[in-house]
């Protein structure tokens, strides 16, 4: 039995099975709490969704990359009254993103029967998606709040990287029937990047793609052909440039990667307007101020009147 789970089992709910005598004791004076099974709010449930590879490695892009996805249990309130009773269950099911999958381990000491609930691990096929379950044991338990608070408490899965990964992390729960959380759903992942234009050309004719993301992430560029033309780190006001090959096909895909995660891609396709030298842009404007007056004296000169 591994730390976390001893720790969820016995610290957390351990307060709750000693109110488990009270609840009873209340039952036999007709307590009508007591008789409304499975009711109430409880702040169990899932947040604050990680991926983290395991030092010295710093992303997942190499396969075989070990790390933990971990969450938070719970929402952040203080916990409210219920009810629940012998036979209910909940869940949290988590998803990773294409390219990882839960190692073995992740259920080691998930599949336990404890004194006061069970706790059971499954993982799917493709290794990508965790299920834990736990069945309440010990009759019916009313809680008015006394200890049941899980949002300091954080659950990690191990997890390892399988090839190039993209997506995003998921978690859903699902309460002890009848009861109501508020944090039922989490997700973790590197967001889609923006492209807000094209500068330049600087004096060797290039020009940079400018964009916004996501501090501390990185940008990469790719032509058409899906070759990687630049890239770059997301600075810490948010912004991130990459300079272009010279070129005169402006559309690229543009990705976000967070440790190594790819975001959705976007499509950015732009025609820039071409810079013009200041004396060359003198010398047309001189043109075209000459050639307007030329024309002019010549209108002009077709409406002198006739002498006689």
């Amino acid at each position: 039995m591994n730390s976390a789970a001893t720790t969820r089992a016995f610290v957390p709910r351990l307060a709750a099975s000693l109110v488990v005598c009270a609840a009873a004791a209340v039952s036999v004076f007709g307590s009508a709490a007591a008789a409304e099974a499975a009711t109430g709010r409880a702040n169990w449930g899932v947040s604050q969704l990680s991926l983290t590879p395991t030092a010295p490695a710093i992303d997942f892009s190499k396969p075989g990359t070990a790390g933990v996805l971990s969450a938070r249990d719970g929402d952040g309130t203080p916990p409210g009254t219920y009810t629940i009773k012998a036979g209910d269950t909940e869940k949290r099911t988590f998803t990773l993103p294409q390219g990882l999958k839960f190692q073995a381990s992740a259920c080691d000491a998930r599949n336990y029967e404890y004194f006061i609930e069970k706790e059971s691990c499954t993982i799917s096929s493709d290794g990508r998606t965790l299920t834990n379950t736990w069945t309440w044991m010990w009759g019916d338990l009313t809680d008015m709040g006394l200890g049941n608070d899980y949002n300091l408490s954080t659950r990690s899965y191990p997890v390892v990287s399988t090839g190039p990964a993209s997506g995003k992390a998921t978690a859903t729960y699902t309460p002890f029937a009848g009861l109501t959380s508020a944090s039922t759903s989490a997700s973790w992942g590197a967001p889609t990047p923006t492209a807000t234009g094209v500068s330049g050309p600087d004096g060797s004719g290039r020009y940079t793609l400018n964009g916004t993301g996501e501090a501390g992430d990185t940008i990469r560029v790719k032509d058409t052909s899906g070759t990687e033309i630049g890239s770059a780190v997301v600075t810490s006001g948010g912004n991130w440039s990459v300079k272009l090959p010279q070129t005169t096909n402006f559309s690229f895909t543009i990705t976000q990667y967070k440790v190594g995660i790819a975001s959705d891609p976007i499509q950015y396709t732009s025609a820039p307007v071409p810079a013009v030298s200041p004396m060359i842009g003198f010398g047309a404007l001189g043109l075209l101020v000459i050639g307007s007056g030329a024309a002019l004296a010549i209108r002009r000169q077709h409406r002198q009147p006739a002498h006689a």
